[in-house]
């Protein structure tokens, strides 16, 4: 798994692999979901915040295949903006959310189609999320 900010994680290292990007601000979730991801064929990359996680949009959002986003992240930008702003510039991207416990009005704002799990999710669920994401990218 790349932290973003990290040479590798922002050079596209790994050409072609998709890319699931983990969008968490608390450090031991983040690395929990980021060794639950790594187990499919995707490049994982981590980021703590949305703007940071922007950045990496910029260079890898063609391969973003998944992007999972904790709702109360720290910073300007929390997961339910992030999930707009992907979903505007890179529609293909699917979207997960994830939290302990926000405003159910706050989840009405997400864009059609992404999928919430709250906390605590199983494993399971966000390997079944990301190979749904895979298998909608194939090619036909």
């Amino acid at each position: 798994m790349h932290q973003a900010g990290s040479r590798s994680a922002s050079s596209g290292q790994t050409k072609g692999n998709p890319v699931a990007l983990v969008v968490e601000d608390d450090n031991d979730q983040r690395e929990l979901i980021g060794a639950i991801l790594e187990e499919s064929d995707v490049q994982v990359i981590a980021c703590e915040s949305g703007e940071a996680a922007m950045q990496v949009m910029e260079v890898v959002g063609d391969r973003t295949v998944f992007l999972l986003a904790d709702v109360g992240l720290a910073g300007v930008m929390d997961g339910v903006d992030l999930a707009c702003e992907v979903d505007d510039r890179w529609p293909h991207t699917r979207l997960v959310t994830t939290s302990g416990y926000c405003e159910p009005s706050r989840l009405r704002a997400l864009p059609r189609g992404t999928k919430h799990l709250p906390k605590p999710w199983r494993a399971l669920d966000l390997i079944i999320e990301l190979e749904h994401a895979i298998a909608s990218r194939q090619p036909a």
